[in-house]
């Protein structure tokens, strides 16, 4: 039987880029949703007049990615964008003009595998968002994750947790098989999040004085204590932690993204508001693969890092990276 509602999904193909998925591969990774794929600006217009939920394109024109996002927000105001892009944050945002945080809710990176085709880490990331956009179920590692994938939780309930918990990520990589530097480098994650979950959400809604970041003890209430949850499937670790505020912006988020990359005025970096937690969102961002802020206004926010496992680069602050950033429109029914 057909749902009373079908999403649909738009796909915009510009010639010369990084070519989107094909026929039967897109369809399948939009399961759920009725699919317009298009090569043809000229088509774009009717596409997006459909109330797209959502529109994959490969276009780094800013005026066009512009009209994109008016046109289908016009017809459906929690329509969002999703871009692919084989660049690296610093290349792309020169050619969107810094605007990406206007243009586009997602930037899925496409590297390249050894037999030259997409790696394996481009269709899971596809995947997952077109499937959290349709299925509108946002939080959790495993939608990134295969089935059968290994996933620990654990509360976060006081600053007292932070070495149990940073000891619980390293045993927890280790015994996957993963090497001390991964290990290392989930560590210093899980280092980040923690102050944010424990310091700066708390400030940010008022529950706490900013003075108590600087380390003294801090026994979470009931109704501020976080998660922390960590997955592996054999190739990609997610690391995440859950807070009960959902005060993290989309703006906000996008632009801490991109001043890892331009960081000239080292002054411009710090953020010195209550809620902070601007350098570390960074350092989740550049040791990473892939960044996921899930959030739902004044409930709950998710930042979630992504590794893929089988990729060894030298410079990791120079290779593709995913940026995602989920919204709910209301408690239970999520958007964006």
């Amino acid at each position: 039987m057909q749902p009373k509602f079908q999403p649909t999904i738009v796909a915009y193909n510009e010639a010369g880029r990084i070519a989107l998925p094909e026929g039967n591969a897109l369809t399948n990774l939009c399961s759920g949703a009725r699919l317009i794929m298009t090569g043809d600006p000229a088509a774009l217009p009717a596409a997006l007049a459909q109330g797209p939920l959502a529109v994959l394109t490969n276009s780094l024109d800013p005026e066009l990615l512009a009209k994109i996002r008016q046109h289908s927000s016009s017809a459906n105001p929690d329509s969002a964008v999703i871009l692919l892009v084989d660049k690296v944050h610093i290349e792309y945002t020169k050619a969107l003009g810094g605007k990406e945080h206007e243009l586009v809710d997602h930037i899925i990176a496409v590297r390249t595998a050894a037999d030259g085709g997409p790696s394996a880490w481009s269709n899971t990331d596809l995947r997952a968002t077109l499937q959290k956009l349709i299925r509108s179920d946002f939080f959790g590692v495993e939608k990134y994750l295969r089935t059968g994938a290994r996933i620990l939780s654990f509360p976060i309930t006081s600053s007292k947790d932070r070495d149990q918990l940073h000891q619980e990520t390293t045993s927890f990589a280790t015994s996957c098989g993963l090497s001390q530097s991964i290990a290392l480098t989930a560590k210093q994650i899980v280092q980040e999040m923690l102050l944010n979950a424990i310091y700066d959400a708390p400030n940010a809604a008022g529950h706490r004085q900013p003075k108590e970041r600087s380390g003294h003890p801090v026994d979470l209430a009931v109704k501020d204590q976080g998660r922390l949850e960590l997955g592996f499937d054999g190739e990609i670790l997610a690391i995440s932690v859950w807070d009960p505020f959902g005060l993290f912006k989309r703006e906000t988020f996008f632009n801490y993204a991109r001043k890892a990359l331009f960081r000239a005025n080292s002054e411009d970096i710090i953020d010195t508001k209550v809620e902070g937690a601007g350098l570390g969102l960074m350092t989740v961002y550049l040791k990473s693969h892939g960044l996921v802020c899930n959030v739902d206004p004044g409930h709950a926010t998710e930042v979630m890092a992504l590794i893929d496992t089988g990729t060894k680069v030298r410079d990791f602050e120079k290779i593709p990276r995913s940026i995602h950033y989920f919204k709910a429109i209301k408690t239970g029914v999520q958007s964006k």
